[in-house]
């Protein structure tokens, strides 16, 4: 249900890109670009407060309420079309109410994953939730707006959000009957995702580990919001792409995620299973793999002048971009466990950037270049410009060992300790599900 939701929430992120074309023909000049970056500047301030919401009264509840949130913005949207102010506004509040998402999901996984099925679990939800959700968005909206207009385009999302959030709430449970005591303290079998331990915020946010993931995050999301906001207009105005290919161009890329992503997991939990590879070493791999191969397939792509052919590269981009997932995206996971929302909180709020500068770089450079130069400098910025190095930082930095932060009372005076997972590991209930790798057990020192 995860992977649903998150599909939800992109397919409702595309209703926009697909819907502007028409209600920009009554707004004044510049508030295109404003209207595509809206959604991201409320998504950017809602990720740490999401996070701390998620914390303090469980994912399982906070989750289906940014969803409600959400969905009751984006239907609106079709009504107020023609005042580009507040369209503007409902997206900033839709991006509010979304930020929640992936710290809600990455608190869920924490509790309902193992080291041996981390690689998998976050393939299942992310990819079927990104990819799936992004290409099925373009394809739904499209074909709901030509047939009921803007009110078809927007409410189909929003209505098949709510049923999502109804449902969630109905069949999810806030805790699994029949959890052992420690399965339960490690976080296993427990839906709420409600932790009361916390890090000073500054101790959490410079760990090197995590400054390292802000870089693959922030190349990654310049790839996934550039195609997002940018590709549509790229095949039709500079290339002049059919109807046929223009569909291809917008459904094909994300399958080919897909499909990339769960053969990459699985390699990637195969791998760690056997005892061969370290978890750090695999992480690392698949990072280097995805990023830096996606990138330059998309920075070539913005050089070609055939349609065809840029869909090929774009497919190709966007499926490397899958190769990735079982990298850097399980290493939140494997390095902050029950923090693995809050430290995802921080890396989305800066990469959140990504797609709020998205439309501006490509507007800017197609104004100043011309659309064929244009989309090839944008394209160069959003692959290679950003993804080679933050690749490059990540091999030498990132490390998949349990970082130990001091909790909140370390710094007030408290005294208290809560049961340390080795103490835990010794329960006959739990054994096999230590989240510290074994080849990198150390804490970091810097942290100490």
């Amino acid at each position: 249900m995860l992977g649903v939701c998150i599909a939800l929430m992109y397919g409702m992120r595309t209703d926009l890109s697909v819907g502007v074309h028409e209600m920009q023909s009554s707004w004044p000049n510049g508030w295109t670009g404003t209207s595509l970056s809206a959604f991201f500047i409320g998504y950017m301030v809602g990720n740490i407060p999401g996070s701390l919401l998620a914390q303090r009264h469980g994912a399982r509840t906070i989750l289906p309420g940014g969803v409600l949130i959400a969905s009751a913005a984006n239907a609106l949207i079709p009504y107020v079309s023609s005042t580009p102010e507040l369209v503007v506004s409902a997206r900033i509040v839709c991006g509010v109410a979304q930020a929640c998402t992936f710290p809600c999901a990455y608190q869920l996984l924490h509790e309902w994953t193992t080291p041996a099925t981390r690689s998998r679990a976050i393939t299942s939800s992310m990819s079927i939730g990104v990819a799936a959700g992004t290409a099925s968005g373009f394809f739904v909206s499209e074909q709901m707006r030509r047939a009921y207009g803007l009110a078809g385009c927007f409410g189909v999302w929003s209505a098949a959000s709510s049923i999502w959030a109804t449902a969630w709430l109905l069949l999810v449970p806030d805790r699994v009957p029949g959890s052992t005591s420690a399965a339960v303290a490690l976080g296993f079998g427990r839906a709420s995702g409600r932790k009361e331990t916390a890090a000073p915020w500054h101790v959490l946010a410079f760990q090197p580990t995590l400054l390292v993931l802000y870089g693959c995050h922030c190349a990654a999301n310049f790839i996934n919001y550039g195609l997002l906001t940018q590709l549509p207009l790229f095949l039709t105005t500079s290339l002049h792409a059919s109807a046929g290919t223009l569909a291809a161009g917008t459904t094909l890329p994300y399958l080919a995620n897909v499909l990339l992503a769960f053969g990459a997991a699985s390699i990637a939990d195969a791998l760690i299973n056997s005892g061969r590879v370290s978890i750090t070493h695999v992480r690392k791999a698949f990072t280097a793999v995805g990023l830096g191969l996606s990138g330059l397939l998309l920075f070539a792509a913005g050089c070609v002048t055939d349609a065809t052919t840029a869909v090929v590269l774009v497919i190709g981009a966007t499926g490397a971009l899958g190769l990735a997932q079982p990298g850097w995206q399980a290493l939140y996971l494997d390095a902050f466990g029950e923090l693995s929302g809050t430290a995802y909180s921080y890396s989305n709020t800066l990469a959140t950037l990504a797609g709020i500068a998205a439309p501006v770089i490509a507007s800017t450079f197609v104004s100043r270049f011309g659309e064929a130069g244009g989309y090839s400098a944008t394209f160069l910025v959003f692959g290679p410009l950003f993804g080679l190095p933050a690749v490059s930082a990540f091999c030498w930095v990132a490390s998949a060992t349990r970082v130990r932060l001091p909790s909140r009372g370390a710094f007030s005076g408290g005294c208290e300790e809560s049961l340390s997972l080795s103490e835990l590991m010794n329960s006959p209930d739990a054994e096999h599900t230590s989240d510290v790798e074994p080849n990198d057990a150390s804490p970091l020192s810097p942290l100490k």
